[in-house]
């Protein structure tokens, strides 16, 4: 899936290609934003923050959660990782809303 996204202040724009392991429909919209959202952070962090680069590998749904694969980054990028797939664990992937687990 291949979107473009306009990020940053009114005056600066900065577009990235958002280009995903997804499979159209593979997840509930709530989950799908949240994918984009992490993607979306974490190139901000490449630009401002020097953070290295990475790729997703693979993002699937895995027991009832998010299992998102990632090459390269560093450790704030993997705890950024850990954070998204745990929460989705809590939330309908569709709604958001907060499981009664």
């Amino acid at each position: 899936m291949n979107n473009i996204l306009v990020l940053g202040p009114p005056l600066i724009n900065i577009e990235f290609i958002v280009s995903l392991p997804l499979k159209e429909n593979s997840f509930g919209s709530m989950w799908h934003e949240m994918i984009v959202y992490l993607d979306d952070e974490i190139k901000m962090h490449q630009i401002y923050n020097d953070m290295p680069a990475g790729i997703f590998t693979k993002i699937e749904k895995l027991n009832g959660k998010l299992s998102i694969d990632y090459e390269g980054g560093n450790e704030v990028t993997k705890g950024m990782i850990s954070l998204i797939e745990a929460y989705s664990a809590k939330v309908d992937e569709e709604t958001g809303q907060v499981l009664n687990l």
